[in-house]
C-alpha cells in the first residue's frame, strides 16, 4: 500500500471504505499516519454515504 501513497508526506490522504461498518479504511489511514503522513483523513460514512449525500464521484 505503501507506494500508493503520494510522495509528499504533506499531501492530503483520505480513505474511505463502502460502508460505515468497514474498518479497512481507518486502519489503512492509521498506517500511512505511522508512516509520517501528516493530513490523513478518513471518510467516515464510506463512498456509499458519500453518494447518498448527493457528492460527485469519479472513476479512476
Amino acid at each position: 500500500m505503501a507506494g500508493a501513497l503520494p510522495t509528499e508526506e504533506d499531501a492530503p490522504v483520505v480513505f474511505y471504505c463502502g460502508s460505515i461498518t468497514c474498518q479497512a479504511a481507518p486502519n489503512a489511514a492509521q498506517f500511512a499516519a505511522s508512516l509520517g503522513y501528516t493530513d490523513v483523513s478518513v471518510l467516515s460514512a464510506g463512498i456509499a454515504g458519500w453518494e447518498e449525500a448527493g457528492q460527485p464521484t469519479e472513476k479512476a
